[in-house]
């Protein structure tokens, strides 16, 4: 009996044993499982984010992948000026109006409007930019002018007189470009001046010098001093070359400071 009674709690201890150690190791097991993926889990249940997506795609709500913009979207971002069927392009009607109403105070308006409008991008509404570019027409209005005088000095066949008055004339133009490009880099300087009176009314006399220089050009050729087809040809040159400048007067004598 006595080895029976032994007996019994051994037995007892070793399964206790058993079940704890069974325990601990399902408890180890599960506590090192790796996680479900969240790929697993998409594959299973779907990708939501996805499947909201396609939703709104058919909802109109959100455009869908690789889907071209509606008009409506690619109006929006387009900005004037607008293209025509000849890939020109077109300026903003609000600057074209602006250069014509500013050209109507000109003693050429046909004229200022035609050298100015292709440049109303540049422009705009902005009548400082506006007689700046008029200068610059000019120059080289003045420019064109004086090859061509100097062509005609290196003909054949010219008289004394005419060969002189070509002379008088290439040296006048020369004269007026020089003027005309010191009023346009007085202008391009304006906001850096001491007085901005003080330089305004230098540019004003600077231009006017220029159209008495050209005045003085065509002078040479009145009369019966110079062949009525050397008279022809360099007034025709020097006569764009006199309007221009007369309109970039015009336009710098209408700006308020």
């Amino acid at each position: 009996m006595e080895g029976y009674t032994s007996t019994k709690p051994s037995i007892l201890s070793c399964h206790i044993l058993t079940f704890l150690f069974t325990t601990i190791i399902l408890l180890s097991i599960l506590h090192n499982a790796p996680p479900i993926s969240a790929s697993h889990s998409k594959l299973v249940h779907g990708d939501s984010s996805h499947q909201n997506l396609k939703h709104a795609t058919k909802a109109g709500t959100i455009p869908a992948k690789n889907k071209e913009p509606t008009s409506h979207t690619k109006s929006s971002r387009v900005k004037s000026p607008t293209i025509t069927s000849t890939h020109q392009l077109l300026p903003p009607v609000t600057y074209t109006n602006f250069i014509k109403t500013s050209c109507s105070a000109t003693t050429y308006p046909p004229l200022c409007f035609q050298t100015l409008s292709p440049q109303s991008l540049t422009i705009k509404t902005n009548p400082w930019q506006l007689s700046n570019d008029a200068l610059t027409i000019s120059i080289k209005s003045a420019l064109a002018a004086s090859a061509t005088v100097s062509k005609l000095a290196q003909q054949r066949g010219l008289t004394h007189r005419d060969a002189a008055a070509i002379k008088d004339c290439m040296e006048n133009v020369a004269g007026s470009i020089g003027l005309l490009r010191q009023s346009r880099e007085a202008l391009r300087s304006i906001g850096r001046s001491d007085s901005i009176v003080f330089a305004m009314d230098s540019i004003k006399t600077w231009v006017s010098a220029a159209i008495t220089d050209e005045s003085s050009c065509t002078d040479e050729f009145s009369g019966g001093k110079v062949s009525e087809g050397v008279k022809r040809k360099v007034r025709s040159r020097i006569a764009r070359f006199a309007k221009t400048t007369s309109n970039a007067l015009a336009l710098i004598n209408h700006l308020h400071y």
